[in-house]
């Protein structure tokens, strides 16, 4: 149902395909109208062909402007006359120039709950730390990185044993709820509840590449945490590397077994069961059930 609102024209800044298609239909049901997307390779140190993706998935009509230039970006959206500047996982910095473009103003959504973990790599993070307080923010975007006041902000939990695919459906549930109300608070110009900067945490960034490692003289909720945090975005694979019956394998699913089932004299790295649900590894303190993997450079998961 259209609302009352002003109607918007909107520009989002995105290198996820997939967000295209969550805040379109929120977009259109409001009655306001995305009028352009801005997409990037990104910068050496973010460098991603997911760019790609995006001016495929845009539908026939919508400007697509691919620019590695910050510069130029403010004189190539201005005559799209935007309204409102919608940014989700984009790879550059978008300066003030740009940002003073739009009315309304623009937001970013980041994957948090600001102001805690501040930058990249924020649900990478909480998966490997379990983090009890995850979710993401809707915020008002300034020069700086994820310091403007929020304009929406959803929990979602992550339990002890779950990956992505347990949490991601609940992360996009609570992103459609948050866009709607940050698009409808933008217009109404509501100005946002400014962060408290005294709380303010940031993220270490990208993983360092001995985390993909696996060493199954760990803990199992140690290696658990190693698989699911290489949760597959940016460019970068699903899953840690680890050895499996003297093979190198990637690991891209895996899952904390249930039932305490142990071998008290089995040496970690140990195959200790196998089923159609995959096989039983031991860890320092416990075994882990490894669901899906593959032969490093193979095809597809391993069969028994």
């Amino acid at each position: 149902m259209v609302d009352s609102r002003e109607r918007a024209t909107v520009v989002m800044f995105t290198l996820l395909p997939f967000a295209i298609d969550q805040l379109e239909p929120i977009l259109r049901e409001k009655g306001h109208k995305l009028v352009g997307i801005v997409t990037a390779p990104g910068p050496v140190s973010r460098r991603s062909d997911e760019f790609r993706k995006v001016a495929e998935r845009a539908r026939p009509g919508l400007d697509v402007i691919i620019s590695n230039y910050p510069n130029r970006w403010a004189d190539m959206i201005r005559p799209l006359r935007p309204d409102l500047i919608f940014c989700a996982g984009f790879n550059w910095k978008i300066p003030k120039s740009v940002l003073d473009v739009p009315r309304y103003g623009a937001v970013n959504l980041h994957d948090s709950l600001l102001p805690r973990n501040r930058g990249k790599n924020s649900t990478g993070w909480a998966l490997r730390t379990g983090d009890p307080g995850y979710g993401l923010t809707i915020h008002r975007m300034t020069p700086e990185l994820d310091d403007g006041p929020i304009m929406a902000q959803k929990e979602v939990a992550i339990g002890d044993d779950e990956d992505v695919d347990d949490v991601l459906p609940r992360f996009i549930e609570a992103s459609l709820r948050a866009m709607g109300e940050a698009v409808d608070r933008m217009i109404d110009g509501f100005p946002g509840i400014p962060q408290e900067e005294s709380e303010a945490t940031y993220t270490p960034g990208a993983f360092e590449p001995e985390w993909r490692e696996i060493d199954w003289n760990k803990p199992a909720r140690h290696v658990f945490f190693q698989v699911r945090s290489w949760y597959g975005v940016r460019d970068v694979p699903r899953g840690a590397f680890g050895e499996i019956d003297g093979e190198r394998v990637l690991i891209t699913k895996a899952k904390p077994a249930s039932g305490g089932t142990a071998a008290n004299d089995a040496s970690p790295g140990s195959v200790i069961g196998r089923d159609e649900s995959g096989l039983l590894i031991m860890c320092a303190d416990s075994p882990l059930r490894v669901i899906e993997w593959s032969a490093v450079g193979g095809p597809g998961p391993a069969e028994d």
